[in-house]
């Protein structure tokens, strides 16, 4: 059965091992499809991915991160994420991820950068 639990703004599905969708009951669409498949296999095997991303103004960057969770957030779909280059908690737009490889390199959760702290850290913003 699918369980959902409120938080605010979205719900977190419990029938994911990961706990890491967040989301209205909708379908995702477009843009966003492109890298859904390789970014929840990460997240579920805890495995590092090195994204190239475009900001809000187009310019083009590369981050390493560990990957939370997927959330929605109305009009757009993100990846939450522990950003190894700014070394804090990081939301990247999937419509502007232009690539994710997901690596070997596998992580483990620890305190402090845990899918929790993603949420508390929000919650308090």
């Amino acid at each position: 059965p699918r369980t959902a639990v409120p938080g605010q703004g979205w719900f977190v599905w419990l029938d994911d091992p990961t706990g890491a969708r967040f989301a209205p009951g909708c379908h995702v669409r477009g843009a966003f499809t492109r890298h859904l498949a390789e970014l929840r296999r990460a997240i579920r095997e805890q495995r590092t991915v090195r994204l190239g991303y475009a900001d809000r103004n187009g310019a083009a960057t590369a981050r390493t991160v560990q990957p939370l969770g997927l959330f929605f957030w109305g009009s757009a779909w993100s990846l939450g994420a522990w950003c190894e280059l700014r070394a804090g908690f990081r939301n990247f737009r999937l419509d502007r991820i232009v690539e994710a490889s997901v690596l070997e390199d596998s992580f483990r959760s620890e305190r402090g950068r845990t899918l929790q702290d993603f949420v508390r850290h929000h919650e308090a913003e």
